[in-house]
């Protein structure tokens, strides 16, 4: 009989010590992934019926994305501005560069279409370039302010800039240097900042790339959307350049994607939003 009260008393402090493995260990990461499943499932539900041009899996082509999309996605103030944006890049000396910075229409016109659909305040992007992207948010609504950061290389993306602040100086707001660097001191400068929007231009360095999407993540604010310009692509060696960013995070929980697909024969863009 002391052997089977030994035993007894054995298997309680056990069943003791496991149920206190399992709340100190185990329900702790179980609480964690429940919120993150919980905290995508809700973000998802606010965007489900905005997103509906959006084409099923098994579509995940641009053109299915822009057929449903439509051609009445330009506002007037748009096609004005655009035209005049257009017309000054045309003036400058690396003009061609300047141009094809914004040939990704497919892109453009998927922005276009956001853009229509949200309440969007505030846009943060990463890579100004010519300005096109900016231009499709900034005329969208006349409440929408655009914070962007760009290392300002090439001469167009600081001319390009001037003609935004001429056309919306309270409004557009750039920030030169390298983004590893600016975009921290912004963050930490302004704790409790936060973008309805997010742009990362995928033809940054990975390291710049990897930063961003980091330090943007700590700018989201709820509801948000991210999106990643130029990627994925038709290339094997700029798939695996960029692909760490998104796929990555994706992959860990960090990123719930909500559409992704190859523009024309190159490359094209990705969205979804973070998972805070």
């Amino acid at each position: 009989m002391p052997k089977v009260k030994s035993y007894r008393v054995e298997f309680a402090l056990f069943f003791v010590v496991f149920v206190l493995y399992i709340f100190a260990v185990i329900s702790p990461k179980h609480s964690q992934d429940l919120a993150f499943k919980m905290s995508a499932k809700r973000h998802s539900v606010k965007w489900a019926k905005r997103l509906d041009f959006i084409p099923i899996a098994g579509q995940q082509t641009c053109k299915d994305a822009m057929e449903k999309i439509g051609s009445e996605v330009w506002t007037e103030e748009y096609l004005k501005t655009s035209k005049a944006h257009g017309e000054f890049l045309k003036t400058l000396n690396d003009s061609q560069n300047a141009l094809n910075a914004g040939d990704f229409v497919d892109q453009q016109k998927m922005l276009a279409k956001l853009a229509s659909l949200l309440p969007v305040q505030t846009v943060c992007e990463s890579g100004l370039n010519a300005g096109h992207n900016a231009l499709i948010w900034l005329t969208a609504k006349k409440t929408t302010r655009v914070i962007s950061f760009d290392q300002g290389k090439r001469s167009y993306t600081r001319e390009a800039a001037k003609f935004l602040q001429k056309e919306y100086p309270t409004r557009f707001n750039v920030t030169w240097g390298d983004s590893t660097s600016t975009l921290l001191k912004y963050q930490r400068d302004h704790a409790d900042f936060k973008c309805d929007v997010i742009f990362v231009d995928s033809e940054s360095t990975a390291k710049s790339g990897e930063s961003d999407a980091s330090i943007f993540r700590l700018m989201a604010k709820d509801g948000h959307l991210f999106i990643f310009g130029g990627y994925p692509t038709r290339s094997a060696w700029l798939n695996k350049q960029r692909g760490p960013v998104w796929d990555t995070r994706k992959r860990d929980g960090e990123i719930a994607e909500l559409f992704a697909c190859v523009e024309g024969g190159f490359q094209g863009f990705s969205f979804g939003y973070f998972i805070l």
